[in-house]
């Protein structure tokens, strides 16, 4: 007896595409579900009143060739099957590699209880079918050939440059499932940034990599390992600088900031687990101390004494005692950072705007999403120090005149003074 299909209609007027791809479709005349899935509901062909999924023509194409009987199916030992993924996000190392095959992480692969709600601002909706890999190879061309060396100013010079150059894309390609996509991102934005004309379609490609590969980074997290926890420090910092990158030149505003530095606490403290393993691995130069830059940083001795001031200012403020109390801590926490960035690093404006929200207290954070005043004019000290940092990197550029901007717009006296400061220095310091 033949095996009974209950429920079954062939679907005999299904989109161009579908069948094509040889799957059911639903045949919804206003466009079919699978194409509106994937994000191309405005080629479906249905939409545009087409029949059996063709195009419109004027003559008929001449049907296919049937291939021979042997050509038609390959042996089981000659299939090629593709690998599944590991559970650190990347592809078994043995075996030839899958031509072709783009991993995209399910949000199924993602627990119902997400316990990293800070990644949500850098996702832009489901991941599309990823079919322009000429553009993604120009993209990885360009971040090993210029990319790379805009990313970090180091007395290591050449050393630091083989990492990003080498050692990065190395294992890009072996956690494929997020790092390559974060330096793909990366390279996109740097265009974007390069060439205004296309910008639109570099930022485009940029936003499509950033999404897959903070994905796949959410369900790389949940089982850091010795093996991939270097991906992943790599990754946390890459999505870092596309997270400033997508917002530069855009009027990003306090939120805006406060969103980044959700981000990288928690990453960080996601990966602290693993700082031993991180310090010893691949990237151990990275973290290695480099000595004081070789010239004396004005604008850092100059908020130093600011922030000094601030904090001096805050025992006669009207504070309460649990507020002032916060905000000294983490105004003392800033003077701490920019001095042993100044005595520990070639660059440390750049040292200052990445490790600051890093160490930053999770009492903080409410603070300045209620605009509370006292904590937006620390804030606009960090933003001094972010502007001197952003003189020096493309992907801070725009970020501190804006924020200060934002936060000259809600202050009150006497807390104004401080943001006007910091507005006054900005402006006078501009190139």
């Amino acid at each position: 007896m033949g095996r009974l299909r209950l429920g079954y209609t062939k679907s005999r007027n299904g989109c161009k595409r579908c069948k094509q791809r040889r799957v059911k479709c639903d045949e919804n005349r206003n466009g079919c579900s699978a194409c509106k899935r994937h994000g191309l509901l405005e080629s479906c062909s249905l939409i545009s009143g087409h029949t059996n999924g063709d195009l419109t023509t004027t003559s008929r194409a001449p049907p296919l060739q049937t291939p021979p009987a042997q050509a038609r199916r390959l042996p089981i030992s000659k299939r090629t099957k593709p690998r599944p993924p590991a559970q650190d996000g990347s592809l078994p190392p043995t075996g030839e590699p899958d031509a072709g095959v783009v991993v995209v992480p399910s949000p199924a692969d993602i627990p119902e209880h997400d316990p990293f709600p800070y990644f949500n601002k850098f996702l832009s909706g489901q991941p599309q079918e990823d079919v322009n890999w000429v553009l993604d190879m120009e993209l990885m061309h360009h971040f090993i050939t210029s990319t790379f060396r805009t990313i970090s100013i180091s007395s290591a010079g050449d050393e630091t440059d083989r990492i990003w150059q080498i050692e990065v894309p190395k294992q890009a390609f072996a956690h494929n499932v997020f790092l390559l996509h974060h330096i793909l991102a990366l390279s996109s934005y740097h265009l974007a940034y390069l060439q205004p004309e296309r910008r639109q379609m570099y930022s485009l490609r940029a936003s499509h990599h950033q999404s897959l590969g903070v994905r796949g980074m959410r369900i790389a997290l949940g089982s850091i390992t010795p093996d991939n926890c270097h991906a992943l420090f790599i990754s946390a910092s890459v999505l870092f600088l596309c997270a400033l990158a997508a917002s530069s030149g855009a009027e990003p505003t306090v939120d805006d900031l406060i969103d980044v530095f959700l981000l990288v606490k928690g990453i960080g403290s996601v990966l602290q687990s693993s700082d031993a393993a991180l310090r010893s691995g691949p990237f151990s130069r990275l973290f290695l101390q480099q000595g004081p830059a070789e010239q004396v940083n004005v604008t850092l001795g100059r908020v130093t004494l600011a922030l000094e001031e601030f904090v001096a200012g805050l025992v006669e403020s009207e504070l309460g005692a649990g507020v002032r109390s916060i905000i000294h801590a983490e105004a003392t926490r800033l003077i701490e950072t920019i001095q042993e960035a100044r005595l520990n690093t070639q660059a440390p404006e750049y040292r200052v705007v990445a490790a600051w929200p890093i160490l930053m207290s999770d009492d903080f954070f409410p603070l300045l999403r209620q605009k509370n005043p006292a904590a937006l004019a620390l804030l606009s000290y960090y933003c001094v120090v972010f502007h001197s940092a952003e003189l020096q990197y493309w992907f801070m550029k725009g970020w501190p005149k804006s924020v200060v901007q934002d936060i000259c717009k809600t202050i009150a006296s006497p807390w104004n003074q401080h943001s006007a400061w910091a507005q006054g220095w900005i402006n006078a310091h501009a190139v």
